[in-house]
């Protein structure tokens, strides 16, 4: 029987072993690190490693392949070595474009999305005519190719694409007018800025004119919407008085004498429409 201090320890044994283990494991780190370069060195010279195909998503009104040429980013080209901050710094360029994201997709796509803008309107140039594409940022966007949008009318603005309209008020009114009868999904034909800021103008697809106050109209959609409810199923067609006080709406056929369309005159000898509600259908 062996006694506890008849054993002798050899400690170094063990550090021997720790040793070789090390050794062991960093030669295979080394190994797979140097198959993942021999690897990664056939990929970039494989046809793998060339791009095989260009998608774009998101475009409404602007043509893929157009995107793509403006892009400058070729099927063939290699996968690695496209400039990706340039190829979205030039489809910016592009006024129709609002955001751009360029993405590679392992292993050899790229897929590029897009955010356009909304075309709101038409405008045309004050001197030559030509008609052009507004955004609903105030945005010219490019000259109209067969757009069929509201024309803003009454001004004398140079217009050309690239040009921010924005920074007219004028403008700015009228493209919130457009949008705010969207909301009620009647269709116009012209806003006319001519009065602009007395009043502004509408004049609606199926026969109607709007005067209302330029910071009115948003507040008095529902109005409108009613009022156009009772005088369609009326059969009556005429200009629409938004301008009066205390929800009085005015409505003058087009058989009679218009009002003024410079002033307000909820007093006028037009007829005084009070707010329709649901318990009146005259008026």
């Amino acid at each position: 029987m062996l006694l506890r201090d008849n054993i002798v320890m050899y400690p170094h044994r063990a550090k021997v072993k720790k040793k070789r283990r090390g050794a062991r494991n960093g030669f295979w780190l080394l190994f797979t690190l140097f198959v993942v370069l021999g690897l990664g060195a056939l990929y970039l010279a494989s046809p793998l490693a060339l791009i095989a195909d260009v998608t774009v998503i998101g475009t409404d009104n602007l043509e893929a392949e157009s995107l793509i040429m403006q892009s400058s980013i070729r099927e063939g080209e290699h996968f690695w070595r496209i400039n990706l901050g340039q190829a979205r710094k030039d489809l910016l360029s592009n006024y129709w474009l609002q955001s751009v994201q360029i993405k590679r997709q392992f292993p050899n796509s790229i897929l590029i999305e897009v955010t356009e803008q909304r075309p709101l309107a038409l405008i045309a140039d004050s001197e030559s005519s030509s008609e052009y594409i507004v955004s609903k940022t105030g945005l010219i966007l490019s000259e109209n190719s067969g757009f069929s949008l509201p024309y803003i009318t009454g001004h004398e603005i140079r217009v050309d694409a690239g040009v921010d309209l924005s920074l007219h008020d004028s403008v700015t009114a009228a493209l919130r007018s457009i949008e705010s009868l969207l909301l009620i999904e009647t269709e116009l034909s012209e806003v006319n800025i001519e009065h602009y800021p007395v009043n502004l103008q509408l004049f609606t697809t199926d026969g109607y004119r709007i005067l209302a106050s330029p910071h009115q109209l948003d507040d008095r959609v529902n109005d409108l919407l009613a009022m156009l409810a009772q005088l369609r199923r009326q059969a009556l067609r005429g200009t629409i008085d938004l301008r009066g006080k205390q929800g009085v709406v005015s409505f003058t056929p087009y058989e009679t004498t218009e009002p003024d369309d410079s002033l307000p005159d909820p007093e006028s000898e037009s007829e005084q429409i009070p707010e329709p509600d649901a318990d009146n259908d005259n008026f």
